[in-house]
């Protein structure tokens, strides 16, 4: 307690040290050189979309098979939202789906781990390497989760993490 005390009386509770040192740890966690806390998982999508180069017109592959947020995101970025079509034995955008949705519209591959399941991240890398779009994955659900011997996060170049308060 007298570190989180220490913390909330400092008057930084999303910068300093220690926002830093949770972002360093978590970077080793999902093996990613590149941590950015955010206040929302919802900021955290809307940003990268934008560094992806997101603007209004613009065609981002999604899933309806999501909670709002991700795909608010997109709207909020300008973006337009083309939906792929998902597995239906896991709720997952399919590769084969996402590239007949591709145009020369599209900026961004939205990809979220549905309930935890992996999505098939080496497939979709290929098929986003072949046009040359970004992955954004919406990690929310699949912190700890693993795509082969990886885990997830380290195959795309903004994957996106939530932390739920508790009510403990």
């Amino acid at each position: 307690m007298p570190h989180l005390r220490a913390v909330l009386y400092s008057g930084q509770v999303s910068e300093g040290e220690p926002v830093y040192e949770f972002e360093r740890r978590f970077a080793r966690f999902i093996g990613h050189p590149n941590v950015l806390s955010f206040y929302s998982g919802t900021a955290a999508l809307h940003t990268s979309l934008i560094l992806a180069g997101v603007q209004n017109g613009d065609e981002v592959i999604s899933t309806p098979m999501t909670a709002e947020p991700t795909n608010m995101a997109i709207c909020h970025a300008g973006g337009k939202i083309v939906w792929a079509d998902v597995e239906p034995s896991n709720g997952n955008l399919t590769a084969a789906s996402i590239a007949r949705c591709l145009s020369e519209r599209t900026r961004a591959i939205m990809v979220v781990h549905y309930g935890g399941i992996p999505a098939p991240m080496d497939a979709i890398r290929t098929v986003a390497e072949r046009a040359e779009i970004p992955v954004i994955e919406d990690a929310a659900h699949a912190l700890g989760a693993r795509y082969g011997n990886r885990p997830i996060g380290v195959s795309s170049e903004y994957p996106c993490f939530r932390f739920k308060r508790s009510n403990i």
